[in-house]
């Protein structure tokens, strides 16, 4: 629980502190993210079970959707970040946090990415960019639809970036977060 945890914590570090204009001071950013990780660490005690990962996967799923999740406005109002923080932010964030996997999706229609807990022990030389795969459902809405249908979990290989297009509150220069493939 506590690699998945700080798995998310790191993500929304890297999201938070790339944000263009840079708005948050790293006093800002180690106070939100440190309350941040207490609190779920708090509230995943009771609802973590690795030998059914399922089990609990929507209490366990911060979701932003034109508001924040109660446990992220928490986190800002206790760290008192509840300026900066929100700011930064995407309209639209989905982050899952489940035994063995923490995944990630931007917006309501975009792909859902995998973060990765290690380094892979054969990466390629020349990683694929999250971007191309995550734009590719908006361009492909049947894609998206049917891949959504199937009920697959699109992932990618080794590291890219995500690109302003996906995040509409702020202008962010390309984001790196370290993902793997899975064949769908």
């Amino acid at each position: 629980m506590i690699d998945e945890v700080t798995q998310a914590i790191t993500f929304f570090r890297t999201l938070l502190n790339n944000s263009i204009p840079h708005v948050i001071s790293s006093i800002e950013l180690e106070g939100f993210t440190r309350k941040l990780r207490e609190l779920l660490l708090k509230r995943f005690e009771s609802h973590w079970d690795p030998t059914h990962p399922n089990k609990g996967s929507g209490y366990r799923c911060i979701r932003i959707n034109h508001q924040l999740d109660p446990i992220v406005l928490q986190a800002c109002q206790e760290s008192g970040t509840e300026r900066t923080v929100p700011k930064i932010l995407p309209r639209e964030l989905t982050v899952w946090i489940d035994p063995q996997e923490v995944a990630y999706r931007f917006g309501e229609e975009g792909s859902i990415c995998k973060l990765e807990s290690s380094p892979p022990s054969s990466p390629k030389s020349s990683p694929e960019p999250i971007r191309k795969e995550v734009e590719s459902p908006t361009n492909n809405p049947s894609k998206s639809r049917s891949s959504k249908r199937k009920g697959t979990r699109k992932t990618f290989l080794a590291t890219g970036s995500v690109t302003s297009k996906l995040m509409p509150r702020n202008s962010f220069d390309e984001l790196s977060f370290p993902t793997i493939s899975v064949n769908a």
